[in-house]
Order: structure tokens, then sequence, then C-alpha cells
């Protein structure tokens, strides 16, 4: 999971908690991004610190070199919906990275947005409620075997 300029404490913690819970092994985040050892964020997070690998200060550039994967993120206004949306694997790693944070920085190297499976009548979500959809739909394609 790659954290693009989250800004606010409780939802680094949250996004960190969520990943946790979801299986996701790393996390890296953005220059930009909240401090993640800050006392706020290990309130969010609620341990999650002791399960995943944190990664700090990763511009977006060096993720496409460093870390072999699709890279995902989730949109409430278009894409491919996500229950449909193919999580393919990467080379080395054979995983995909969901990025959580601002939109339009998310989306500018990602393959392809995947659709946020949001009522109409609601915009978009927070980041980390979309980011746990996302991440439990991830997760429920590994235990079935699906891409």
């Amino acid at each position: 999971m790659y954290l693009d300029g989250i800004q606010d404490p409780g939802n680094a913690g949250t996004l960190l908690r969520t990943a946790a819970a979801a299986g996701i092994q790393h996390v890296a985040a953005s220059t930009g991004t909240v401090f993640l050892w800050a006392p706020k964020v290990l309130r969010a997070a609620m341990g999650a610190h002791f399960a995943v690998s944190i990664y700090e200060d990763v511009p977006p550039e060096c993720l496409v070199t460093a870390y072999d994967a699709e890279r995902i993120a989730a949109d409430a206004g278009g894409g491919e919906p996500l229950y449909e949306t193919s999580w393919a694997c990467g080379r080395r790693y054979g995983c995909s990275a969901l990025r959580a944070g601002d939109l339009a920085r998310s989306l500018r190297d990602c393959a392809a947005p995947a659709k946020d499976p949001i009522a109409s009548a609601v915009e978009s979500l927070n980041v980390g409620a979309a980011a746990a959809v996302c991440l439990f739909e991830q997760r429920r394609r590994r235990e079935q075997g699906k891409p």
C-alpha cells in the first residue's frame, strides 16, 4: 500500500491498521505524508506498526522501480468497477499496490482507476473507508486464489 500525501494522523493510523488487518505486508508513504510514528498515528494504528513494514519519504517515481506491482487507485467518479478490476500480479512480487491519498496525484501513474462501489447519492468516501473496501476485496481474491 502507498500512502500518498495523507495529512491527517487519524487517517494515516486507520490506513496502517486496515492494511495490517487485510494482510498487507508493506506500506510506503510519500514525502508530505504525516510522520507515521507520530503519537496520534500510533494511537489510531493500534499496534499495526508491528505487523507491517513501513517505508517513509518514498517518492512516487521510486515506487515504480522498487516495487514491481500494478498500481491501483480508487475513484468514486469513474473507472472500472472495483469488483471487476483485474488486480494483476507484478513480475517479481506477485501483488498489486493500492495508492491511497489525494485522488489527482494517486491516479497519475496508476494503470486504471477502480470505481468505488458506492451509491450515487454519496460523492465519495473517507480515504480510510475507501481503502478498507479495496484492501478487503483484494484479500478476498487472494484467499480464493484469484488475481
